[in-house]
Formats: C-alpha cells, structure tokens, sequence
C-alpha cells in the first residue's frame, strides 16, 4: 500500500466504517488503547485531526464544521479531506507532517491515523478488528521511517543507539527501526507489528517471534515513537 490511491481508498474506506462505528456503536464506551477516552472522544479526535490535515493540505484556515450529532460532522469532514485528496496529483506541494510535503504524505498519514483509530473504537466496542497487511506493513515503515526520524528531529526523544529490525511473516520486505548493526529482530505479522509500535498490543501478547537482545527491543518500545 504505497500508491496515492491506494492511500485515498485506504482512508475513504476507513472513514466509511468509523462512521458507521459513531452511527451505531454506545459512543460512551472507554476506549481501552487511548485511556481516559470515550468512542465519542475518540470521533472528536478523529475530526478534529481530518480538519487540522486539511488545513495543511489546502494552506488555508478552516472554519470549524456547523454544529451537528457528531457522526454528522465526522461524515462532513472526513469527506472534505477525501475530496480535497481526490482533486490534487500526488506531487501537489503543501506543508506536511513529514517529507515530501506533497498531497501524497496527508493520503498516507491520514489513511494510517485513520485505520488505527478505527481499529481502538471496534475493539472498545467488543469487536475483533484486522488490519490489512499490505496497509500494515506501510504503516510499520511509517513509523520507523517517518514518525520516529520526526519525534527525533524535534527533540521529543533520544536517537536510539541500537537498532530492531522488524520482518514480516504475511508480506515482503523488512523495516529497520534505529540505525546501526541490529541488536535484535522480531518476525511475526505486519498488523501485529504495527500495533506494537503505536503501544496498542504488548510484545508478550503478540504473535512475534524474537531473536537478539530482548533488553534492546525493550528499550525502543519504550521510546515514544509517534506523535
């Protein structure tokens, strides 16, 4: 999952379902991986992220959406975004959260912010929510490719001195997290991977398989790795 359409239909899709989680889901349930947060807290969140996107994807400064139930104006700015996505090339210059600062980085980021909010609302809600592989394994590289080098670059953590290297049983490829020779590697699947690094799954708890330095991987997952 690496094309600009690929991300757009990644978060169209997303949005479609987490809308229909604030249509039909008990909006005052807690939201177990975001503590202290309910699913309505959770469609705020989620809202206000897709307007703040927009914004940077646009250059201009939005006017908050129209008063109405929540799922009403999730629906509305979700599909502000999305269509503002679908008007631009790819290679459309704008501020971004991480380069290149092209329409193509608000596709990918809000196809992942999106997707793993939607997967905290299901799983609050008693579901058994999945991440698709391919959509996963992006979502890996944009962690340890994208978010973390930024969480660096603004002075939020520590560079790790050791580096994790994560493969993938269910898609092709590897992701290096840290730089240097590789102090440990965990294998297992992207979705499980994923959760892991954005702190939704414990390492005991998922299905890895880990080969090195447990203290090493320890450590990294103790860096906040995304925003």
């Amino acid at each position: 999952m690496s094309t600009y359409d690929g991300h757009r239909t990644a978060l169209e899709d997303a949005a479609e379902r987490f809308h229909a989680v604030l249509r039909t889901g008990d909006r005052t349930i807690l939201v177990p991986s975001c503590p202290g947060w309910t699913v309505a807290d959770l469609g705020e969140h989620l809202t206000d992220v897709h307007r703040w996107a927009l914004g940077q994807l646009t250059g201009d400064e939005q006017e908050p959406l129209p008063q109405a139930d929540l799922a009403d104006r999730f629906r509305a700015g979700a599909d502000a975004l999305i269509g503002a996505l679908r008007t631009r090339p790819a290679d459309t210059a704008c501020a971004a959260i991480y380069p290149p600062d092209t329409a193509a980085t608000w596709a990918r980021r809000q196809a992942h912010e999106t997707a793993i909010h939607l997967w905290d609302a299901q799983r609050a809600l008693g579901g058994d929510p999945r991440l698709q592989a391919e959509l996963a394994t992006d979502g890996v590289r944009e962690v340890v490719g994208d978010l973390y080098p930024r969480q660096v670059r603004l002075g939020r953590v520590e560079p790790l001195t050791e580096a994790v290297v994560f493969a993938f049983t269910d898609a092709p490829g590897k992701a290096a997290l840290g730089a240097g020779e590789p102090a440990v590697r965990v294998a297992g699947r992207a979705e499980d991977v994923l959760l892991v690094l954005w702190g939704r799954r414990a390492i005991d708890t998922a299905n890895l398989t880990v080969d090195g330095d447990r203290g090493a991987l320890d450590r990294a997952l103790g860096t906040k790795l995304v925003p």
